[in-house]
């Protein structure tokens, strides 16, 4: 049997390509506890492992949490010690990602092994992993791994929007009919041209001030980003002067949350006020940037 004391035989372990379909209709959340198990690993086999994960639907979502690795059977302590400086490589695909617990207590010992990171913590978000197992000290050991918050913070997306005489006030609920791809924090940037007009049509004194909110799909809470000035006409019988507010722009950072991608979205809520025939919002856009999951902490 191959083990570290015979090492210069490794060469001669072939590898197994082995591949998941996760059921998209009841998919993992990002902390689902996954034991990985083959068969591939029995002693009798001798291989190195190439496993992959991915949902039916190929949609992007989290696997779960890597927590132990091993066989379906018991194996005795022997055979795990066939199974010294075996490799496994756990590939996510479909932009899909999993974490990796670090020194979890095994379910079942006889059946799975924990794993060591060597960061004194826990991975989140891997794409790809490299691990080999030790069998003096019973572990798996994380040799190198792929961060997906490499590439992740990179996502940003503009998002259009346009109405004529919509009602007071207007909400657009974004991405339209679809959700965003990660939970976590959003710096959101917005516009829109918006204008009341009487019966002529003519603008309509801006008496009250038009405002801007935001608020993520799934929270209650509008969050105001804009607010125009207003025109307050005193006595007389018309003001001297007329005050017109042509648009309303704001930003912030907005937390989303939501397991399914439907739930993950941005609310954008447009309030005109004043009396008037028509009220306008001509055009208007969204930004919007991932920034991760983890707020800075002072130092």
């Amino acid at each position: 049997a191959l083990s570290r004391r015979n090492a210069s035989d490794l060469y001669k372990v072939g590898w197994t390509d082995e591949f998941e379909e996760l059921d998209s209709s009841t998919p993992n959340s990002e902390g689902t506890p996954i034991d990985l198990k083959t068969s591939s690993l029995d002693s009798t086999y001798e291989r190195h492992i190439k496993y992959v994960y991915a949902y039916d639907d190929d949609s992007t979502r989290p696997i779960g949490v890597i927590q132990a690795i091993g066989t379906f059977a018991d194996l005795s302590s022997d055979q795990w010690e066939t199974i010294d400086n075996r490799r496994v490589v756990i590939t996510a695909q479909d932009g899909c990602w999993f974490g990796i617990a670090n020194n979890v207590s095994e379910s079942d010992s006889d059946k799975v092994k924990r794993i060591i990171t060597q960061t004194n913590g826990n991975i989140e978000k891997c794409i790809k992993a490299v691990l080999s197992y030790d069998a003096v000290r019973a572990i798996w050991i994380l040799e190198s791994y792929v961060v997906l918050e490499d590439w992740q913070r990179y996502w940003f997306k503009t998002y259009t929007f346009s109405a004529s005489g919509v009602s007071s006030p207007k909400e657009f609920d974004l991405p339209d009919g679809a959700g965003l791809p990660y939970e976590g924090y959003y710096l959101a940037n917005v516009y829109c041209d918006v204008e009341e007009l009487d019966g002529t049509p003519a603008k309509v004194n801006t008496a009250s001030p038009h405002t801007l909110h935001i608020k993520s799909r799934t929270s209650g809470t509008d969050l105001l980003i804009d607010k125009s000035g207003n025109y307050f006409p005193g006595a007389g019988p018309s003001p001297a002067t007329k005050w017109f507010n042509n648009s309303l722009q704001g930003s912030a950072i907005i937390e989303v949350t939501g397991t399914d991608c439907e739930d993950r979205g941005i609310v954008v809520k447009v309030t005109l006020p004043n009396t008037a025939t028509y009220r306008n919002i001509a055009n208007g856009y969204l930004h919007l940037k991932y920034l991760g999951k983890q707020i800075g902490n002072n130092c």
